[in-house]
Parts: C-alpha cells; structure tokens; sequence
C-alpha cells in the first residue's frame, strides 16, 4: 500500500498519494479521482499496474478517505467548482501538469470540470460510469435530491447498506463498499448537490485534449 500524504488547503486537508515513476521532464503523470463514496484506494490495481511507467496522483476528494470538511459550510462546501478546486491546487502544488485524469462516476465530472477550469493542466481525459447527459423535470429534481438527502442524512447504514447490495455479487466485497460508504457518510449527501445536468459538449470551448467516454 502507498503512503498516504496530506496537502493543507485553505479550509481541508486533503489525503492523496504519489508514486511510481519520480517526477522527471519526461515522465507523464496520472491522476485517478474516485467515485461517490469511495476514496484513493479506489484505483490500486491501477496504480500498480501503470506505476511501472508513470507517476501516479490520487486524491481522496474532501469528506473521503482521510480528507478532511470544513466544519462549518455544511453541504455548500460540497459545490462541484470548489471539489475540482481541491485537484487543481493539489496538481499544482506538485508540479505535475500537465496530467491524464482518469474518473470514474463523480470523479468522472470532476475531471470534466477540472479540464474545463483549467484546460492547461489536462493532457487528456477518461472517464467511465458518468454520464453524457443527464437530466430531470426541476419538479423530479427537487423531490429526488430531498428524497436521497434524506435517506442518506438520516439512515445512512440502511441507505448505504441497500447500495451496497449493487456493487458486487459476491458479500465480502459488499461489505467491504459499505464500511467505505460509512467513511465518506457526511460527504455523500453534498455529492447530491453535483449539477443534474451534465453535458460533455458544455465544456470549455478553448480545450482541446483527447476524451475517453467509456
């Protein structure tokens, strides 16, 4: 397992790892963002398998893993910009850009709002599990964010232990995704409030890297 560093941002602490190949001219750099729930060990059999040639980035995005929230912002502090913001800074502060992000689910959309923040950092983007588009009646979204706001703020053993059933046929790895869904319980409800709509094509109109939609 990969030591697990801390960068101190303005408001949180943010848990990441860096590793693989050392940071050189010609040594191109990975960054793997994990989905809802989840935290940087998300990717290890990735990371193992690409740091024999590349140096490898992944954050736990704030409220995962050993990432930290701000005390008192509730779920504002859980706006899309602002997460991107965490991976950008964190980028930056390494010296790394500029980078593949690879994102899965949310990590997915939050690679898409880095490279549109900052199209000078992203060298190329993948993403798998986020959607192209995505979108509801205002009336259906209300219902749903309160709905899932709800479930996931007031029972959120019950609600995560329901998902958790999805992720996997067999118990022991069910069990597994549930004891990270508890990790990540306060975070989980802020992710909710990550925009409805998601348009690939919405983007920065100035970047021009290479896209993988799987």
């Amino acid at each position: 397992m990969n030591e697990t560093r801390h960068l101190e941002l303005n408001d949180i602490t943010l848990a990441y790892t860096d590793t693989g190949v050392p940071p050189q001219p010609a040594a191109e750099t990975l960054v793997f963002i994990h989905g809802a729930g989840a935290n940087l060990n998300q990717f290890q059999p990735q990371v193992e398998h690409f740091a024999r040639k590349y140096r490898i980035i992944g954050p736990s995005l704030r409220g995962h893993g050993e990432s930290t929230i701000p005390s008192d912002q509730g779920l504002e502090a859980f706006k899309l910009d602002i997460m991107a913001h965490d991976v950008i800074e964190l980028i930056s502060h390494l010296d790394a850009a500029p980078v593949h992000i690879v994102g899965n689910s949310a990590g997915g959309v939050m690679g898409l709002e880095i490279a549109r923040q900052r199209p000078d950092l992203v060298r190329s983007l993948a993403i798998y599990g986020t959607p192209g588009k995505m979108s509801f009646p205002k009336l259906l979204q209300k219902f749903t964010l309160w709905f899932d706001s709800r479930n996931a703020t007031k029972n959120p053993e019950k609600t995560y232990k329901t998902l958790s059933r999805y992720t996997s046929k067999m118990p022991h790895t069910r069990e597994q995704v549930y004891q990270i869904f508890l990790e990540a319980k306060q975070a989980i409800p802020g992710f909710l409030y990550i925009p409805w709509v998601v348009r690939l094509s919405a983007g920065n109109p100035h970047a021009s890297m290479p896209l993988l939609h799987i």
